[in-house]
């Protein structure tokens, strides 16, 4: 039986994974920050060498990270500790025991000027979040047999953006969203699904996970509304400027070139709003 690490199990992606491993098959492992029962404890702010000397696995997937990019700003340290270095250390500690790394990056390498990225573009950060990243990958894809998953933004079914609106326009109540801040979409489980796949076939270097194409959160809203039959007007919007967003945390497009994946997985790059329909349980038309 194959062994699976899955480095921040506790978080969203990380215990989403290890379902969909456990299902095919893998004997599932994982590491926590928060000691979470039935983890191995793992502070990637404070990684020791005894702590990676009892790293080892088939494949190790490497889900946690500090994401909020104002975080990544405030303390630059501390991310550039759990960002890019960790996930390098790690990866060495893997391969050195024989076992290949799989890691989750961003969009954020590039600067978001350009729809559709190439996974062969080279990275072109303009925030300490996204040169983190950047350096993890450069890092991790310098082991042997490693590959990296890009995400756009991952949609769950709790996501309290989202479950707010839903909730608010079910009762009648109006909502707001960003017109000037766009997603490209993919949904969890097609994000676990990928990274399992990448992990059957022994795949290597960088794959992209995101929709065809970016939308407003706006438009999303408006589907959504649209969706459960809600008076349209009660979707109104102001722009990511006006409720103070820095401008850095706007970028003009998300959306990446998903054909590497879709090659890999035989499933096709989804639609924007397919995937919101998919995630939240909206039938097509209704």
């Amino acid at each position: 039986m194959r062994q699976a690490l899955v480095v921040g199990i506790d978080s969203g992606i990380g215990a989403a994974l290890a379902e969909t491993l456990a299902a095919a098959g893998w004997r599932v492992a994982g590491t926590s920050r928060r000691g979470s029962p039935g983890t191995l404890p793992l502070d990637l702010a404070a990684l020791t060498e005894e702590s990676l000397a009892g790293l080892a696995a088939d494949v190790c997937f490497l889900c946690a990270a500090m994401t909020r990019h104002a975080d990544c700003r405030a303390d630059e340290a501390t991310a550039w500790r759990v960002n890019a270095e960790a996930p390098a250390r790690i990866a060495q500690a893997v391969a050195a025991a024989g076992g290949r790394s799989i890691l989750l990056s961003t969009n954020a390498v590039f600067n978001g000027a350009l729809a559709r990225r190439a996974a062969a573009t080279p990275p072109c950060p303009v925030d300490s979040y996204g040169r983190q990243k950047a350096e993890a990958e450069r890092a991790v894809l310098a082991t042997p047999r490693a590959a990296v998953l890009r995400l756009t933004k991952v949609l769950t079914p709790t996501l309290p953006l989202f479950r707010g609106w839903i909730a608010a326009l079910q009762q009648g109540r109006a909502v707001t969203a960003f017109s000037d801040m766009v997603m490209a979409p993919v949904a969890l489980d097609a994000v676990t699904d990928a990274l399992a796949d990448i992990a059957a076939v022994g795949a290597d270097g960088i794959f992209q996970a995101s929709a065809t194409a970016d939308i407003s959160y706006a438009e999303a809203c408006r589907h959504i509304a649209k969706r459960l039959g809600a008076d349209p007007s009660l979707v109104t919007t102001t722009t990511a400027a006006e409720a103070g967003v820095s401008a850095g945390d706007v970028p003009q497009s998300t959306s990446l070139d998903a054909s590497r994946l879709a090659g890999l997985t035989g499933r096709s790059v989804p639609a924007p709003l397919d995937v919101i329909d998919h995630v939240f349980g909206f039938v097509a038309g209704g």
